[in-house]
Parts: structure tokens; C-alpha cells; sequence
């Protein structure tokens, strides 16, 4: 039944078209035939014959225009044919007139034979043939009558052969052009398959890329770009159908810009001890695409002087390299490798290559915005400690200051009416508390922005912090001794906090503590960073303090500053006992200061340095 439904559909209204001609032919001959005699018939008979066929040539009709009656349509053309075989034979030989006119019978047989044939194909043909004898015969046999079946072989003997000869020929020649045209409808058949399926493939790999875009846009992750590139590079290099899936492997580096190598960043389908590994990108396909700057195709990987280093590219068979690449510059390389041989083809090297632009842009973009959200929680960091260093400096020293100026102003005013000669001494004393309030605001004006903090690091911020405490309106004696080595595992963001802590508990003790000398460290112990600042003042009673109910702005913002460095901070005083403030906070020292922004996702890369000054180069335009 499959070989019908494969069937061209001209061939079903070709065979249609030819049962109308049968049916106006041979009723045409037998109504032309009577009306040329001079007996008497009726043409009812005809009539009859005629609708019947009609009916079911129609039927014939319906069936093709409908789909889903195709697979009727072998049966319809067998009762059909069966049907028109036993009418017109019987009118036919049963006729006065054509009686005994055999080359009637034979026209009416190998029409119907030699045009089902054709339609149905060797083996339906022969079953249709058959059936049209058996009609034929049985309707004979009928005629005549059983008892004279003899009278029938003599003058039937040579229609009989010529039917089964046009039957033979047209078999014959049907079962050649079957057989010489099958080969052409398998590769057909084949052919349309095996679009089908590229097509489907061309669309998952379409589907695939757009989600690919979609996330590559919609994050500014490193590792989750990586990620997706490397985990579609995956996915195009596996077939469908296939009994044993293809081994692939896929990786990521980078050029390190210190030395120009090449370090993993990304894999897939690795085993742990190929992690971290590094090459020089000089030689082999890697070197071969780095210097080109094109796609480059490698067989046998462990013949190549680089790869074969890498103990997962044993027995890879095919391999892939994309440089990464972006305005004349090469960031890094994507290689895909198959167990395969000859495991690439146009599409994927296509899809792949799309991979790598889209991989190459997205990075650069990642870096440019972790960049700027770094430069950006930055400013508002120094902002928020500024604001709130200005709103305690303003609180503790110049407000109490200028309320004594006012306070002394007041007094002079009445002095002026009952002592005149005491104003020059009080508006000397103005002059100065004026004086100690605008080196007070200088003070505090510097310590809200710390150059050096910025320009030179840590231990250079406070010591220059020494020397204006050293100087008036202070005039404290302080030393300060900061291991250099604190500066190496504290980012920007840290040594700050630690500088305004400093800052804040030596100038309490300037304040309040009465101290001869105060006394600051910073040093490393293990994982943990220590602060400890000592005065030799007065101290206070610690309980007595706490119990006071009035809001001691110093030491909320010093313990607010060592949570935001997940420290803790101990005191520890006594009236006439001066007072040792210690601050513990953990510190990471497998890594550096770098690698703890969001740009270190991938350390030391040529990306991220050239991330870097494109964004100060966007800076100095602005």
C-alpha cells in the first residue's frame, strides 16, 4: 500500500480521465452498432451500464480529491474495474448483434488491464488482471450455461491469448519501468528525508543561536558567557540518530597579557587534571590561528605540538580553533575537537564561527561594564564615607567651636556698655577659637579626601595623617607603623574602611583621651588582619559609659566600619588606664587585592586590560 501513496497524483487523474473514455467509447460502439441495425433493441441496457460506471468513476473522483480516502483508492479502482469487466461483457456477448464478436472482448479486457497496470504497479496489476479474467470468465460461463462450458474454448482460444499476451507485454514492461524507477523514488525519498532532517537542524541551530544572543546580551557574567558559547559548541558537534555519541570536547583561553600565552579559562568534557593548563599559542593549529586570524581546521590532535600536551585531546580525531578576536587585536581562542574524523562541516564552522564574534563581543562588553559598576560602587562608597565623616567631624570639633565664637561674641557685646577695657582681650581670644576653626575645617577637609589613599595606597595615607595629627591645633604625638605587606590583600574599598576607622579612634583619643602618646599598628597575622590603636590617657569607665544614655557618634561608626569588614572590634579601658581598641577582620591570602573585583572573574587577561583603558579613555573624553 506504501508504493500507491507514493504514487504521483497526475497518475490517479490520468486513469480517472481514461475510464470516461472508456465508458462514452465503448457505449458510443455498441449504441452506433444498433442503430445500424435493422433489429429492434433497447438501449435501456446502456443506459444502465453507463451510470453504473459513472458512479463509480466518481467515486474514483472523490477518493483522489481526498486526502484521507488515498489509501482506498487501490480498492476502488479493483471493484470498479471488476464491475465495469462483467457488465459489458455480458451486454456485450449477450447482444444479437455482437455476438460471437470476440475482438470486442478482448478491446474491453486490455483496456481496463493495460491502464490499471500502469496505475497499480506489478504486483497490485496482477492481482487487478486476475480478477478482470475471473469477471470475464464467470460472466462467460453464465452466458452459456455450465453443461456447455466445451463451446467456449474453440472460439474464445485466440482472444484468450491475445488478452494474456497484452497482459504479458504490459506486465513486462511495467515491471521494468518499476524496478528501473524505484532506485530513482528510494534516493528521492532518501533525499527529501535527509532535507527534512537539515532543515529541522538548521532551525534547533537557529533557535539555539538567537538563545545564545539572548543571553550573551543579557549578562555581564564572564563565566556564563563562557559558558554558553561553549555548551552551543557542544551541542552543533552531536548528531542526531546516531548508536554510539560522538566524544567532544570543548575549551576557552585567553592571552595572558603579561607574557602573550595562552591560559584555560572555560572547558567542557575534560578531566580535573587538565584544569588550569597553559600554552604558549605558538605553534600547531592554536599558533597557526592566532597569527592568521582565521578559523583553522586540524585533524590528528595528538600530533600537534601544543594540544597534545593536554591529556583530553588523546584520541580526538578533528579539531576546530576560533580566535577570539576584536579591532586587530587577539583576546583568546574557542577549540572544539571530536573523537570523529572530518567531524566539520560548512555549518558548523559557520555556527561556530558566529559563536566565537558573538563570544568576542560579549566579553568585551562584560569587562567594560564590570568596569563601570566597579567605578561606580567606587564613588559611591567614598561618597557615603565622606558624608558621613563630614556629618561627625562637623558634630565633634568646628560646630562646638563656632558655638563658643557666638557664645563669646554675646559677651563681648555687653562688655562694650559696663568694661570697654576688657573687649581687646576677649577679641583676641574670638580671634583664636576663629583661628583653631579654620585649621579645624582644614583638617577635617583633608581627611575627607585623602590623596594619597587614592594615589599611593594605605600605609602612605596614614602616614601623612601622622604628621597633620603631629601638627596644630593637635599637636598629638603619635607612631604609626604600618606593615606594607596589609596593602597586597586589601582592594581599594577595604583600605578605606580601615583608614576612616584609624582615623576615627585616633582622633577620640585627640579629643578626649588626654593622651601623651597613641600608638598605631596594622599588621597581618595568618588570615586575619590586626588593628590595634593605645593611648596612655585617662580612660573611662566602660559600663558607666554604656549606661549614660547619651549617643556616642565615635565608636557607632568605628564598629560600623568593622562590619563592613566582617571584623570585630575589642576594647578594652579603665579610668587613669588609657585605652587599646583592637580590630580582627579575615583576609584571603591565596589570592591578591585583583583578583576580588568583578573584573579578576578571568585575572590578568589582554580583555580586561584593554577593558580597562577603553573605559579610562572614555573617562578622559568626558
Amino acid at each position: 500500500m506504501a508504493d500507491h501513496e507514493l504514487k504521483p497524483h497526475w497518475q490517479d487523474w490520468t486513469l480517472f480521465g481514461l475510464r470516461w473514455v472508456f465508458l462514452f467509447g465503448i457505449s458510443l460502439i455498441l449504441y452506433t452498432a444498433r442503430s445500424q441495425s435493422t433489429q429492434t433493441f433497447s438501449q435501456l441496457d446502456l443506459a444502465i451500464a453507463f451510470g453504473v460506471g459513472a458512479v463509480l468513476n466518481l467515486l474514483l473522483g472523490a477518493a483522489i480529491v481526498f486526502p484521507s480516502f488515498h489509501t482506498m483508492l487501490p480498492f476502488i479502482i479493483l471493484v470498479e474495474d471488476w464491475v465495469l469487466t462483467g457488465i459489458y461483457i455480458y451486454i456485450t456477448q449477450n447482444d444479437a448483434l455482437a455476438a460471437g464478436d470476440q475482438m470486442l472482448l478482448v478491446g474491453i479486457m486490455s483496456v481496463l488491464i493495460v491502464s490499471a497496470m500502469l496505475r497499480l504497479g506489478p504486483i497490485w496489476g496482477a492481482f487487478h488482471t486476475l480478477g478482470v479474467i475471473v469477471a470475464a470468465a464467470g460472466v462467460m460461463i453464465y452466458l452459456v450455461g455450465a453443461d456447455q462450458m466445451q463451446t467456449l474454448v474453440e472460439p474464445y482460444t485466440i482472444p484468450a491469448l491475445l488478452v494474456t499476451l497484452l497482459t504479458l507485454m504490459a506486465g513486462v514492461w511495467v515491471y521494468v519501468e518499476y524496478e528501473k524507477t524505484s532506485g530513482h523514488r528510494d534516493a528521492l525519498s532518501n533525499l527529501a528525508r535527509l532535507r527534512e532532517e537539515q532543515i529541522s537542524e538548521m532551525r534547533e541551530r537557529a533557535d539555539a543561536l538567537s538563545k545564545m544572543t539572548d543571553r550573551l546580551n543579557s549578562t555581564s557574567n564572564i563565566k556564563k558567557i563562557l559558558d554558553a558559547s561553549l555548551d552551543l559548541g557542544d551541542w552543533s558537534l552531536r548528531r542526531k540518530g546516531e548508536k554510539r555519541a560522538a566524544r567532544v570536547i570543548s575549551l576557552a583561553f585567553l592571552v595572558r597579557a603579561s607574557d602573550e600565552s595562552l591560559y584555560m579559562v572555560n572547558s567542557r568534557g575534560l578531566p580535573y587534571t587538565d584544569d588550569n593548563r597553559v600554552i604558549a599559542g605558538k605553534g600547531g593549529i592554536v599558533g597557526k590561528a592566532l597569527d592568521e586570524c582565521v578559523t583553522i581546521i586540524g585533524k590528528d590532535a595528538s600530533k600537534d605540538p601544543e594540544l597534545s600536551t593536554i591529556n583530553a585531546f588523546f584520541g580526538i580525531r578533528s579539531v576546530l580553533c576560533i580566535p577570539l578576536r576584536a579591532k586587530f587585536d587577539n583576546f583568546g581562542v574557542l577549540l572544539y575537537g571530536s573523537d570523529r574524523p572530518n567531524a566539520f562541516n560548512e555549518d558548523h564552522i559557520d555556527t561556530l564561527n558566529m559563536i566565537g564574534i558573538q563570544t568576542a563581543v560579549a566579553l568585551q562588553n562584560a569587562y567594560l561594564y564590570n568596569t563601570l559598576i566597579e567605578e561606580k560602587e567606587r564613588i559611591i562608597q567614598l561618597e557615603e564615607a565622606g558624608r558621613k565623616a563630614l556629618v561627625r567631624d562637623l558634630h565633634d570639633i568646628p560646630a562646638q567651636t563656632i558655638a563658643a565664637v557666638k557664645m563669646r561674641i554675646n559677651i563681648i557685646q555687653r562688655l562694650m556698655e559696663r568694661d570697654p577695657a576688657q573687649v581687646p582681650k576677649e577679641l583676641k581670644e574670638v580671634e583664636e577659637m576663629a583661628q583653631r576653626a579654620n585649621e579645624e575645617i582644614r583638617h577635617i577637609l583633608s581627611s575627607l579626601n585623602p590623596l594619597a589613599l587614592e594615589s599611593q595606597g594605605l600605609k602612605a595615607a596614614l602616614d601623612q595623617f601622622a604628621e597633620r595629627v603631629r601638627k596644630p591645633p593637635l599637636n598629638q604625638k603619635i607612631n604609626m607603623r604600618v606593615n606594607s605587606e596589609a596593602e597586597t590583600y586589601l582592594d581599594k574599598t577595604k583600605q578605606g574602611a580601615v583608614y576612616y576607622l584609624i582615623e576615627e579612634a585616633v582622633g577620640n583619643a585627640c579629643k578626649y583621651a588626654e593622651a601623651q602618646l597613641i600608638n598605631v599598628a596594622v599588621g597581618r597575622k595568618g588570615n586575619v588582619m590586626v588593628i590595634q590603636i593605645e593611648d596612655n590617657g585617662k580612660g573611662f569607665d566602660v559600663n558607666a559609659r554604656n549606661n549614660d544614655g547619651r549617643d556616642h557618634f565615635g565608636m557607632h561608626n568605628m564598629r560600623q566600619r568593622a562590619e563592613t569588614l566582617d571584623g570585630t572590634l575589642d576594647m578594652r579601658t579603665a579610668p587613669g588606664q588609657g585605652t587599646t581598641i583592637v580590630v580582627r577582620f579575615p583576609i584571603e591570602t591565596g589570592r591578591k587585592v585583583d583578583d576580588e573585583s568583578l573584573l579578576s572573574q578571568i585575572p590578568d587577561s589582554k580583555l580586561a586590560l584593554k577593558a580597562k583603558a577603553n573605559f579610562e579613555q572614555m573617562v578622559g573624553k568626558h
